[in-house]
C-alpha cells in the first residue's frame, strides 16, 4: 500500500549544493558525512545547524576513474577504525590493461586532506558503462567487506558463481577472502542479481539487505543469505521460482508492471523521527522519491512517500547522528539534502 505524497511533514534542506556528479554517502565514525563524486573526488562534510550550513573539505589524489553513465567513483565505506588507521574504502570504474571496461575495489589511507596510498583489494571485476553496481558496507562486527557487483551488462551470467558480476561478495578488510565463504576461494556469497544499488546491515542484527534495479520492472528489496541465488535473469521480483536451488524471492518489487529506479536505502534507528524507529527508507532515481517502508518482521507491509519528486533523482541515503536523513542528488547541479522534521 501506497499513501498519497505529502503524508509526512518533513523539512528539506539544501545544506550543500554545486556538486557534479554525486553518488554515494556514508557517515564515518567521526560523525563526518563522507560522499563520493563519480568523477573522481571524495567529499567529506560537518553538518551545521540551519539551511545550507555545511563545512566542505575535498579528500585530493583519489584515483581517476572511468566515467560513464552508470560508472565512476560509485561506493564508499568508512573503516571503524578510523580515526586510528585513516582507511576508507571504495569501488571505482577503470579501464583494465587489455583496454575492457572493469571495475576495482581499494583500500586507501587518508592523511589530512590527502590519500597516501592505494592497496587493491579486488581487481578485475566486469564493468561495463552501466550495471557496475559497486555498493559497500562493513559487517556490524567489522571484519568483513561487502560489495555489490552488477551484470556488467551479461545477464545470465549473474547465475554463474565463477563470474564475480551480479553477485554480493564477501571478503576480509585486507582483501583476503574468508575460507568460510560458501563457494571456496571465491568472494562470492551469494548470486543472481542484476546491478544492486545500496547495501545495509538492519540495526543490532547480522541481516543484509540490498536493493536491485530491474530492467524495465520489479525493482527489488533483497535479504541476502549466504548461498543464496536471488533468481535474475531468470526469476524476478516476488515471484515464485521453485527450480532454482536456494532461490529467493524479492520482499518486495517496485512494482510488476514498471520500475522506479530504486537506488540506497537505510535503516532508521534514531529518535527525530520517532514514529519511524525500526522503518527502512529507499530512494529512487526515476520516481524522485523517498520511501518508507514500515516492517513487520522480515515483510514490508506499508510503504510511504515522504518526498515526491521535488528534487529530482534521488541516489544515496544516510542517516546521520542527529537522527536526521541526508540525501545524494543526481541531477546536473547536485546537492546534499537534510531531511527533518517540520
Amino acid at each position: 500500500m501506497v499513501a498519497p505524497a505529502g503524508a509526512y511533514d518533513v523539512k528539506v534542506e539544501k545544506i550543500s549544493q554545486g556538486f557534479r556528479p554525486l553518488w554515494a554517502l556514508t557517515f564515518g565514525p567521526d560523525n563526518l558525512l563522507y560522499f563520493t563524486m563519480r568523477n573522481g573526488n571524495i567529499v567529506r562534510l560537518t553538518p551545521q545547524p540551519g539551511p545550507t550550513a555545511a563545512s566542505v573539505t575535498g579528500i585530493f589524489g583519489v584515483p581517476k576513474p572511468r566515467l560513464q553513465d552508470g560508472a565512476g567513483l560509485m561506493g564508499i565505506a568508512v573503516d571503524p577504525e578510523f580515526s586510528d588507521n585513516g582507511f576508507l574504502y571504495i569501488c571505482y570504474s577503470l579501464r583494465n590493461a587489455d583496454g575492457t571496461p572493469g571495475n576495482r575495489v581499494s583500500r586507501l589511507h587518508v592523511d589530512g586532506h590527502n590519500f597516501d596510498e592505494e592497496t587493491v583489494l579486488l581487481d578485475h571485476l566486469p564493468g561495463d558503462d552501466i550495471h557496475n553496481g559497486c555498493p559497500l558496507i562493513i559487517s556490524p562486527n567489522g571484519d568483513y567487506l561487502f560489495i555489490g557487483t552488477g551484470d556488467g551488462g551479461h545477464a545470465g551470467k549473474a547465475q554463474d558463481p565463477s563470474y564475480l558480476g551480479g553477485k554480493i561478495l564477501r571478503i576480509e578488510l585486507d582483501g583476503s577472502i574468508p575460507w568460510w565463504n560458501p563457494f571456496f576461494g571465491s568472494p562470492v556469497w551469494s548470486v543472481g542479481f542484476r546491478n544492486p544499488r545500496g547495501l545495509r546491515f538492519r540495526p543490532d542484527s547480522d541481516e543484509l539487505w540490498v536493493t536491485d534495479q530491474g530492467y524495465d520492472t520489479q525493482d527489488e528489496i533483497d535479504l541476502v543469505e549466504k548461498r543464496g541465488n536471488y533468481g535474475w535473469p531468470n526469476c524476478r521480483g516476488t515471484a515464485i521460482c521453485g527450480d532454482i536451488p536456494n532461490y529467493h524471492a524479492a520482499v518486495a518489487e517496485f512494482d510488476h508492471d514498471s520500475n522506479i529506479e530504486i537506488s540506497d536505502l537505510a535503516f532508521y534507528k534514531g529518535d527525530t523521527f520517532p514514529q519511524w524507529n525500526g522503518n527502512l527508507l529507499f530512494a529512487s532515481l526515476k520516481t524522485g522519491r523517498l520511501y518508507r517502508a514500515v516492517m513487520d518482521g522480515d515483510k514490508i507491509v506499508r510503504t510511504d512517500i515522504v518526498i515526491d519528486g521535488e528534487y529530482g533523482r534521488l541516489s544515496g541515503i544516510a542517516e546521520g547522528p542527529d537522527g536526521l536523513l541526508y540525501i545524494a542528488t543526481d541531477n546536473d547541479d547536485d546537492a546534499v539534502l537534510r531531511v527533518s522534521p517540520n
